[in-house]
């Protein structure tokens, strides 16, 4: 019979320290990837509850990655679009419901007296219209400088009286147009109308509508809670074996 000792004080020491330095580097690393798990699965549910969603909402979430020091991962929504409305601004109402939030274009018309207080617009039948399903942005521009409803600052952006004649009289071959703020009849809704100088066709542009209440359709944190719940026990096992590997 053989018996063999061996002193396991240094083992256990050094399981001991490994738990120590490695425990928080692979919960970390764990919480980190499971922020990008919830982040995919975010820009699948906004696909799948939005139609034809820009390329700016679905890359509209951001992820501050957890660090040793900091046992917290992060996700949300850029709160910045430069020119653009930012991403956590005009989701609000998807999110948690509640009365859109008047768009740039719309606080510019009603600066000018334009677009009456408690009214938002909805597309009319002379909107052109992009590929997201949004008004097309050069039509508008061509609306609040028509209008003369940019500020001056340091350069002119509002249509000169030459430019509503050219706009007038058109193109070769493409007759001409001009817009008016009101209603073309009684009855008929008020709004932005377009008017061919050529056939005296009137049609609606833009419509004011009163300001719509939005039910909540982007399941945000329902989505982000269940995502996390699902993924970090398994990119926890995953961080922890590399972490044991890593020292080994």
């Amino acid at each position: 019979m053989i018996t063999v000792k061996v002193n396991l004080k240094p083992f256990l020491s050094k399981m001991e320290s490994l738990h120590q330095n490695q425990l928080p580097f692979a919960i970390a690393l764990a919480l980190t990837r499971t922020a990008k798990d919830v982040e995919a699965e975010l820009k699948r549910e906004i696909t799948r509850v939005f139609v034809n969603p820009k390329k700016q909402t679905i890359e509209g979430t951001y992820i501050v990655p957890a660090k040793k020091t900091n046992l917290v991962a992060r996700i949300g929504l850029k709160d910045k679009g430069g020119r653009a409305i930012a991403v956590s601004q005009y989701l609000a109402a998807e999110i948690k419901g509640g009365i859109r939030k008047i768009k740039r274009y719309e606080k510019a018309l009603q600066f000018i007296g334009a677009l009456p207080p408690g009214f938002v617009t909805a597309p009319g039948a002379a909107a052109k219209m992009d590929a997201n399903g949004n008004m097309d942005s050069k039509q508008l521009f061509q609306i609040l400088s028509f209008f003369k409803a940019f500020p001056e600052n340091g350069y002119r952006k509002n249509m000169s009286a030459a430019g509503r004649n050219r706009m007038m009289k058109g193109k070769r071959g493409v007759g001409g147009y001009t817009y008016f703020v009101g209603s073309p009849k009684v009855g008929a809704m008020l709004g932005i109308w377009e008017v061919s100088t050529a056939t005296r066709e009137i049609r609606p542009v833009l419509i004011f509508i009163k300001e719509a209440r939005y039910k909540p359709v982007f399941k945000f944190y329902e989505v982000a809670r269940r995502i996390a719940i699902q993924r970090f026990p398994i990119q926890f096992g995953v961080a922890w074996r590399q972490a044991l590997a890593s020292r080994w």
